[in-house]
């Protein structure tokens, strides 16, 4: 079966040595697999007292299914649904098959399906590219002993999917505190929300301080990647209000509603065989207060749509919470019904937990299995705790540590572009 599949995405990267560890994603496999929707191309036949025979007019006739699907599991393989039925010309009878299994050697293919009185035997042969089964269908019934033959061809099907691939950061709190070294107290409203208990729901959030989605189509011949069709990618920064630190309030006057630009928001994209793999990076500054230290974060995504599943690797700063899902949709399906994985689920998980750790570097894995590229130590000069970094950001003798060097977005040869931001 040939599948179309489409992808969206948000999300960063800069880390070309993770680029061999994608091939994890994947388990490549020697066996051609079979395992899709097909179509049934072939005559029918019909049973009498002497046998079987030929064409589909008799005391009782055996039908096929125009479309079935083969499930193969090494060598074997089975139809789990429908595989061509039988009826009877008097109504008396009927029924589809109930018992289909088969084989595969090279390119040779076996099938057996049992349906009523009707026993038929496949043998065919695989084309090269594993689209097409071509052979004859042996006939045999257990009303007589005559037996019939015809051609068959089965095809795999075309099918479309979506995949779409986004990143989001929120603040998990209601009211942020931005945690300047020097100056009044100042808050930003935050978006008072955790992850989703159900994670169909991630695709319709609108509460985040920045989201990016990317969407692809891709074309399946089986266990093969044919193509891959950039559709579409949005960015889009939540509004962001100056508030009352202790009432949440909108402040007084003009100037305390705005929202960031995207122009720092970065992604790219590439395919290697049968994967995909997707980079996010950004560097997103608060569009009210000029001196809030940035978001930052370089996120790679690789995705096998094949088994429609993904891996994540990168850093960013340990600020805010960030989340990350991958949507796989089959053509006759809606968004809810569709496959959703949750790949990326961070809450805040710095030194404070609040917008101060924002001030430091954007080092903090992605993936669990992964380590710190910085200790806290080698960015202060010695190992502080929360009270220790709170005062040295709030004592103006002592100037907080510049924000690192952004390193870029390294654009590559398949696609990608730039768009912003965050707060």
């Amino acid at each position: 079966m040939r599948r179309i599949h489409c992808v969206s995405i948000a999300l960063i990267s800069f880390l070309t040595p993770y680029v061999a560890h994608a091939q994890e994603v994947v388990a490549q496999s020697s066996q051609r697999s079979l395992s899709g929707v097909w179509t049934n191309k072939g005559d029918g036949f019909h049973a009498d007292d002497s046998g079987c025979h030929a064409g589909s007019r008799g005391a009782a006739s055996r039908f096929k299914t125009p479309e079935f699907t083969i499930v193969q599991t090494g060598n074997s393989i089975s139809v789990p649904g429908n595989f061509g039925g039988w009826a009877s010309s008097d109504g008396s009878g009927g029924g589809y098959g109930n018992v289909t299994v088969g084989t595969i050697l090279g390119n040779k293919f076996t099938l057996t399906s049992q349906a009523g009185p009707f026993t038929n035997e496949y043998t065919g042969t695989i084309s090269n590219d594993g689209n097409t089964i071509t052979g004859q269908v042996l006939c045999r019934v257990s009303t007589g002993s005559a037996t019939a033959t015809a051609s068959f061809t089965f095809t795999r099907r075309e099918e479309t999917k979506r995949i779409k691939v986004w990143l989001m950061g929120f603040i998990p709190d209601q009211i942020a505190d931005i945690g300047l070294p020097v100056g009044e107290q100042q808050c930003s409203h935050g978006d008072g929300r955790g992850f989703p208990l159900d994670i169909r729901d991630a695709i319709n959030e609108t509460r985040y301080r920045i989201r990016d989605l990317v969407e692809f189509e891709v074309k399946l011949d089986g266990e093969k990647v044919t193509d891959v069709r950039f559709i579409d990618r949005t960015a889009k920064t939540g509004e962001t209000r100056l508030v009352n630190c202790q009432t949440g309030d909108l402040l007084p006057g003009t100037g305390h509603i705005d929202t960031a630009p995207t122009d720092g928001m970065r992604y790219n994209w590439s395919r290697e065989n049968n994967l995909i793999t997707v980079e996010f990076s950004g560097l997103v500054k608060h569009p009210l207060i000029k001196d809030a230290p940035p978001i930052q974060y370089d996120i790679k995504a690789i995705i096998n749509p094949i088994q429609e599943e993904a891996e994540v690797i990168g850093f960013r700063k340990t600020y805010p919470a960030y989340e990350m899902y991958v949507l796989f949709r089959d053509q006759d399906q809606s968004e809810r019904e569709a496959k959703t994985v949750a790949v990326v689920q961070k809450m805040p998980d710095g030194w404070t937990r609040r917008p101060l750790d924002l001030f430091g570097p954007a080092d903090a894995p992605v993936s669990d299995s992964e380590s710190s590229g910085r200790q806290v130590g080698e960015w202060f000069g010695e190992q502080v705790g929360q009270d220790a970094a709170e005062d040295i950001f709030r004592n103006p003798s002592n100037p907080s540590p510049s924000t690192p060097p952004f390193d870029g977005f390294s654009g590559g040869d398949s696609g990608g572009g730039g768009s912003s931001t965050l707060w």
